[in-house]
């Protein structure tokens, strides 16, 4: 089965395999560090940062979805490279108006927070108009330059900062030396295609366009979030006699996103092309066969990776049986996640986005009175799994209405 995915990738995607997950593996070490040397208070802290950083994207208002999904279908070059433009010209903005706003708040953790999320819109403009653009070279040298300065910069400052300044510092940093360069060549390239002179405050004016084509997009995207982060929402919303649980929360969270995000961002590279794919006549075919395809690969890696966990989890002093059961459940909800995200991309491609907002946050109120009513009795290790149940059915309905034609 792999052998077959591979030869279907190409060289260039292979390398982009290659390049993400070696960037992944560099990230996962730094956080696992990071998790393994921080005490129980600062990790427990330390999860409003990581809901900042989460939550972050969403200041974008679906611009960024927006603008991959047009340019997929768009096929006037022209249309193109203003909506290119407008990207990286809107994302350094965004960046700027989040950087500053870290040095306004007086919360330490929210500062964290609001500098790697600001970083993280110069790294998603980035990572979309290269891959639109098709210029895997470029896209693979950032994403290996950035891990790179991260991992210098982090054991750097390790010996002189305390552990949460020098990661999300570092994080921070790594990500502007090298993301800013990259996107300010961008934008003078493909400026320079729009044959049409076009100002920066033109390009601007375009925003409000592509925030009312993309608002469903936006809500969906969120409402991906709260699936993900619903447990720790919901447990800093309860009075916790100690920080132990909301620890082994934001521990596991971290871990598993190694899989998540190595996973996602490898979607990521073919969605430009499944958008195209499911837009056509036959876009239902297609997402028939990508969901059969992507369920049984997902599978396979979502279980290799809970094996290939327990041996690291018990070197780290973190197996335990509570442990083995969060990680089992986090480890499905976000494999779920990703599969059901074929089925946004579709919904997405042929302008249906209302109904995703419809059925992920009908789900979402389903999971708050259903965690009102087990949690006091149930505990709180199940949350997880809690969700997880929740997208299986998710999912099923989804096929349910595929089959009987409801899209």
């Amino acid at each position: 089965m792999f052998s077959r995915l591979l030869n279907k990738l190409g060289p260039g995607a292979a390398l982009f395999a290659v390049i993400t997950y070696f960037e992944f593996a560099v990230v996962a070490l730094i956080s696992l560090y990071y998790t393994y040397s921080a005490s129980e208070h600062v990790l427990a802290s330390s999860s409003v940062t990581f809901l900042i950083i989460s939550y972050g994207m969403y200041l974008a208002l679906g611009i960024h979805n927006g603008v991959l999904r047009d340019t997929a279908i768009e096929g006037d070059e022209q249309k193109r490279a203003r909506l290119l433009a407008f990207e990286i010209l809107f994302s350094v903005l965004l960046a700027a108006v989040m950087f500053i706003s870290s040095f306004i708040v007086s919360d330490l953790w929210w500062c964290y927070g609001l500098l790697v999320a600001s970083a993280n819109q110069l790294k998603t403009g980035a990572y979309t108009i290269f891959r639109i653009s098709k210029n895997d070279r470029w896209l693979n040298v950032v994403k290996a330059a950035w891990v790179f300065m991260f991992c210098v910069s982090f054991f750097l400052c390790a010996n002189f900062k305390d552990i949460e300044t020098a990661f999300f510092a570092s994080w921070c940093f790594s990500l502007y030396i090298v993301m800013l360069p990259a996107l300010f060549f961008g934008f003078y390239k493909y400026k320079k295609e729009i044959k049409v002179p076009v100002t920066n405050t033109q390009l601007l004016l375009m925003a409000p366009g592509l925030i009312k084509s993309s608002g469903y997009i936006f809500l969906a995207m969120l409402g991906v979030t709260g699936f993900v982060t619903f447990d720790r929402l919901w447990l800093n919303t309860i009075d916790l006699k100690d920080d132990k649980i909301l620890a082994q929360f934001q521990f596991f969270d971290v871990w598993t996103n190694i899989f998540f995000l190595g996973v996602s961002t490898i979607i990521f590279y073919f969605t430009p092309d499944l958008l195209k794919s499911y837009s056509l006549d036959e876009g239902r075919g297609k997402l028939l066969d990508s969901v059969s395809r992507a369920s049984k690969v997902i599978t396979v890696l979502a279980l290799l990776f809970i094996v290939f966990s327990l041996p690291v989890l018990y070197l780290i002093e973190r197996y335990s049986t509570s442990g083995i059961v969060v990680l089992a459940s986090m480890t499905a909800l976000k494999s779920l996640l990703l599969i059901i995200g074929f089925f946004g991309n579709y919904l997405i491609a042929n302008h249906k986005e209302r109904l995703i907002v419809m059925l992920y946050f009908s789900f979402l109120l389903l999971l708050m009175i259903g965690a009102s009513f087990l949690f006091p009795s149930v505990e709180l290790i199940y949350i997880p799994t809690f969700v997880a149940v929740s997208l299986m059915l998710l999912l099923f309905l989804f096929k349910f209405l595929l089959v009987k034609g409801k899209f």
